[in-house]
């Protein structure tokens, strides 16, 4: 008889792979975009969104909200090009302007109406400076505090800085 494979010991490591794999993918994108030129702010900044996306429950909901809506839009959008495109002629050239515009205006309000849903918790009430102040002294920001204080430490050694 054959045992099962027990992959429980996975489940401990996925919150440090989808960490590594913000700070990959921030990580690309800045360096690609040439948006900061020293490499070890880049990979500070990389750290510092990862670890606000992977501690704050609000932008991890509006991602995961956000995703299957963007997709169901593309696939939309490449269907009716598709569609558009099978037409041919001088009416494709007509046509695939608005309909991008259109797609884009609705992926905008998609990403707008999602995050009036996902982030309307956090801004009911009236806000205080003791709310902020417990906000600030609560845990799990006490702990984003603090890796992001390891973060500038990792991004230093990582890269230091020769002057």
């Amino acid at each position: 008889m054959v045992d099962q494979l027990n992959l429980e010991g996975v489940s401990y490591l996925l919150p440090i792979l989808n960490y590594l794999l913000v700070v990959i993918i921030g990580f690309v994108i800045i360096n690609k975009s040439k948006i900061v030129e020293q490499p070890w702010l880049q990979i500070f900044i990389s750290l510092i969104v990862a670890t606000i996306f992977i501690t704050a429950l609000g932008p991890s909901n509006f991602v995961l909200s956000i995703t299957p809506l963007t997709a169901i839009l593309f696939v939309c959008l490449f269907f009716a090009l598709l569609l558009v495109g099978f037409v041919g002629g001088d009416l494709v050239k007509n046509w695939t302007r608005p309909i991008g515009i259109g797609f884009f205006i609705l992926l905008i309000l998609v990403f707008i109406i999602s995050a009036i849903f996902v982030f309307r918790p956090y801004y009911q009430g009236n806000p205080t400076l003791s709310v902020f102040w417990n906000w600030v002294t609560s845990s799990s920001v006490a702990g984003a505090i603090m890796l992001m204080v390891v973060a500038a430490a990792v991004a230093f050694v990582l890269f230091k800085v020769k002057k």
